[in-house]
């Protein structure tokens, strides 16, 4: 009997120590698996942080380029704001320049301009500035007309809204050849011109 316990212990041991042996396989098993999770997670975890560090360098890039482009535009608008303060002056200066001519040479320019845009038959209404010398141009124009075989044109009222120069009424139409007119005509023609010499 001593000797069928001894078996029965020595079966139990060798059955304990494969048990013990299976867990240590067990246990290795599940401790390299593990290992090879927390290795693949702090890969994951590397490549998250790469890439969201990516991004984010790439978004505070695109913030950087978003920050000069509007700030490359809201130069070019304050300079092209500044350039049309000073085309405003110069040809601000260009209309008082005009509406201060006297005599002779404003009689001439009124004349010109009148025989120029002149069909004949029309009235022709002066800024306040010009009444007191417009009879004197009509009778040139109206000279001019003639001899062209054209209807004579005819004294209106005072034009009240402009400065200088006059408007022509025909039938149906009508003409501003204000010196306003004419300086907005020019700035429209000239404005890039003006601009490319004033600021090359």
């Amino acid at each position: 009997m001593a000797n069928g316990i001894n078996n029965a212990d020595k079966l139990l041991a060798r059955i304990l120590d494969d048990a013990r042996g299976e867990a240590a396989k067990i246990e290795a098993a599940a401790s390299a698996q593990a290992e090879e999770i927390r290795a693949r997670a702090e890969r994951e975890a590397a490549a998250l942080a790469a890439e969201t560090e990516s991004r984010a360098k790439a978004a505070h890039a695109e913030a950087i380029e978003h920050a000069e482009t509007a700030a490359q535009l809201e130069a070019r608008k304050q300079a092209l704001a500044s350039r049309r303060m000073v085309l405003d002056e110069a040809f601000a200066a260009a209309l008082k320049e005009l509406c201060a001519m006297t005599g002779e040479a404003r009689a001439a320019l009124l004349s010109s301009i009148a025989a120029e845009e002149a069909d004949g038959g029309e009235t022709l209404r002066p800024a306040k500035a010009d009444e007191a010398g417009i009879e004197a141009v009509l009778q040139k124009v109206n000279a001019t007309l003639a001899q062209n075989g054209r209807a004579a044109l005819a004294l209106g009222p005072v034009d009240e809204s402009i400065a200088g120069g006059f408007t022509l009424v025909g039938g149906g139409y009508e003409k501003d050849c204000s010196f306003e007119a004419m300086l907005r005509e020019a700035r429209d023609r000239l404005e890039g011109g003006v601009a490319k010499r004033l600021f090359g």
